[in-house]
């Protein structure tokens, strides 16, 4: 999916006044962070630990973290495998967790350091739930990558 980062300046500070109100806050993570996230994603969502780890050595951490009384409860990460191209993600919600909020802010947070940083879209490649995207970053459909298998069998 493509992002136009001009099309807004991608403030979050409503929406996270709402989850404080819910006992939730979001941050960007810190060096600390490193493995308390990396145990999250090993129970959680273990493929992305790879990229997400590469997310932590950007400089600034280019991760953001959602909790509820400084339990890790979701993630969104950037820039972490495409090193000079503005690719969002990955990022994950536990799944008790969802529906609160939490992924479109810590969505936002991201977005707007892409834009900070001199980006004029983002791609956000590998979509599951592409309306969230387009919900909630107004992101558009520009590839698709299609998945394809074959049995192959030897002969003898």
């Amino acid at each position: 999916m493509h992002c136009d980062l001009l099309a807004e300046d991608w403030k979050t500070d409503e929406a996270e006044a709402l989850l404080e109100k819910q006992g939730l806050t979001t941050r960007r993570a810190t060096s600390s962070d490193f493995e308390p996230v990396m145990a999250f994603l090993e129970q959680n969502f273990k493929p992305w630990q790879f990229e997400v780890a590469a997310s932590f050595r950007k400089n600034p951490i280019a991760v953001h973290l959602g909790l509820r009384n400084g339990q890790l409860l979701g993630f969104a990460a950037y820039d972490g495998t495409h090193t000079g191209l503005p690719w969002f993600g990955p990022m994950g919600t536990d799944p008790t967790e969802r529906k609160l909020g939490i992924g479109a802010v810590l969505l936002r947070r991201c977005l707007r350091d892409q834009k900070d940083h001199g980006h004029t879209f983002s791609v956000i490649p590998w979509v599951g739930p592409y309306t969230f995207y387009a919900q909630h970053a107004s992101a558009e459909i520009s590839r698709i990558f299609w998945r394809f298998q074959k049995t192959i069998s030897l002969l003898s």
